[in-house]
């Protein structure tokens, strides 16, 4: 079932960077293992509220990954569309380029 998650996480990300013409494929996959793992056995968020004060933070300092973020949130279930990540890198969108707060649900830090 991981193995499985995690190649959904690694298509939708590369699938996203293709979309838009620009992005950071590199990272998308060598890194999806651990963002996975950080995400389902680490990190404590709320799908339901992602403002809860006792959720743990977490900040991506490698911006150009943001990709394989938005891939994962979406798939940990929050309020991420499919139509959310085939708009990766427009303007305006809900999957900017590089994380920025109060943008996405689940980015804590502006990065990139």
């Amino acid at each position: 079932m991981d193995r499985e998650i995690i190649n959904n996480i690694k298509s939708l990300a590369i699938d996203m960077i293709e979309n838009a013409g620009t992005g950071h494929p590199g990272i998308a996959l060598s890194a999806a293992p651990i963002i996975y793992t950080l995400y389902s056995r680490h990190i404590n968020i709320s799908i339901n509220d992602v403002n809860w004060i006792s959720r743990d933070r977490s900040v991506l300092s490698a911006g150009h990954a943001s990709a394989l973020l938005y891939a994962t949130l979406f798939m940990s279930g929050l309020d991420i569309s499919i139509n959310d990540l085939k708009n990766f890198r427009h303007a305006g969108s809900k999957t900017p380029g590089h994380p920025e707060y109060k943008t996405t649900p689940g980015v804590d830090v502006s990065t990139g």
